[in-house]
């Protein structure tokens, strides 16, 4: 793989806004790898280790909140940058 083709975790449950960031991950020149559950993005954070995490806080199983614990709670995964993106207001 090329050096400079990072890797992007895509955590989304809504199918439409999921393929409109898989579409901006690629033409930023990077490979997307897809969750569309909490149980899903768990399974790829124990298989691999992403450049970067875009991740919706309302999934249908696990809240993001709670992942991004356990992301922050692993020294594997830790230094791996989060951006959250939802539909929630705060």
């Amino acid at each position: 793989m090329d050096a400079n083709r990072k890797t992007v975790l895509i955590i989304e449950d809504n199918a439409s806004l999921r393929d409109i960031l898989v579409q901006f991950v690629k033409r930023a020149g990077h490979q997307p790898l897809l969750a569309d559950t909490g149980a899903a993005a768990l399974g790829w954070l124990s298989a691999t280790r992403p450049d970067l995490v875009l991740i919706d806080l309302g999934l249908p199983d696990i809240d993001g909140e709670s992942i991004i614990e356990s992301l922050k709670a692993s020294p594997r995964t830790r230094e791996i940058p989060i951006v959250v993106q939802t539909a929630f207001g705060r």
